[in-house]
């Protein structure tokens, strides 16, 4: 659990990311296996948050810990290319790790990118609390936020100026894009378009963003878990402090009563 979210919070966007996650790689045609970016730079990956074997330790670490031998991760840390039989030697071993294993694997290391992204909602409170407040009760946007980190990395100085209303310039770029309201998803693809790989690609980033969309549109939700899910910004005067508190809290006083099928 992350110690910047509560453990009841934690466990929903867990299981939203998680929802959005398995769907889109249902939806790959290496479904159950080891993929890599077609259309971009990156080793093999594996799992719902498609751990990039050549620069996550942990994840090689956890292949290594389950029957995969140090060629077998040397081999797995190209981009692509590898012979379709020993491609299917090497899905055929990670076929024989529990789905339940690999989820929560990818569990801690999803509470660990919580913490950046704490991190990094505090640095956006300091600037404007409003916006803060704004992408936590926006369940599409957060889901699409941790997408975007989890992709792409931790963001920047530049992009915390972008989400807390300054305007913002992408690299390779001359025009300046602004959250002129409260900031929603559409400001994430906003600012993806405007991305050298999203110029590059918009249909595969468009794609990206309404399929978030689609599968939590999906999810039920009550008037109890609309109250559920708001959230309360309390005021910290530094970083220290918001790591050493509690900021974000839930209203639990009615069941949490959004389901994920």
């Amino acid at each position: 659990m992350s110690q910047y979210f509560t453990e009841r919070h934690c466990e929903l966007l867990w299981n939203a990311f998680l929802k959005v996650q398995t769907h889109r790689n249902t939806l790959s045609v290496d479904v159950g296996g080891f993929t890599h970016a077609r259309f971009a730079s990156g080793a093999y990956r594996f799992g719902p948050m498609q751990h990039d074997i050549s620069t996550s330790p942990d994840a090689r670490k956890f292949l290594q810990q389950n029957g995969f031998s140090m060629i077998d991760i040397i081999d797995l840390s190209h981009q692509g290319g590898l012979p379709e039989d020993r491609l299917a030697a090497l899905n055929q071993t990670l076929s024989n790790i529990s789905d339940a294993k690999i989820n929560a694997f990818s569990k801690l290391q999803f509470e660990q990118m919580l913490k950046a992204f704490s991190r990094w909602l505090f640095a956006i409170q300091q600037r404007s609390s409003a916006h803060a407040e704004a992408i936590l009760n926006n369940l599409a946007l957060s889901i699409g936020l941790l997408d975007d980190q989890n992709q792409h990395g931790t963001y920047g100085e530049q992009l915390i100026a972008y989400w807390a209303g300054d305007p913002f310039t992408c690299p390779g770029t001359s025009t300046p894009i602004q959250i002129t309201k409260m900031p929603d998803i559409e400001d994430l693809r906003r600012y993806r378009l405007n991305t050298k790989y999203g110029a590059e690609y918009p249909e595969i980033t468009n794609q990206r963003i309404d399929h978030i969309q689609e599968v939590l549109a999906k999810v039920e939700r009550t008037c109890e878990a609309e109250r559920v899910h708001k959230f309360h910004l309390s005021k910290a005067s530094n970083e220290d402090q918001f790591e050493s508190s509690t900021q974000y809290s839930l209203d639990f006083t009615a069941p949490l009563a959004i389901k994920i099928n």
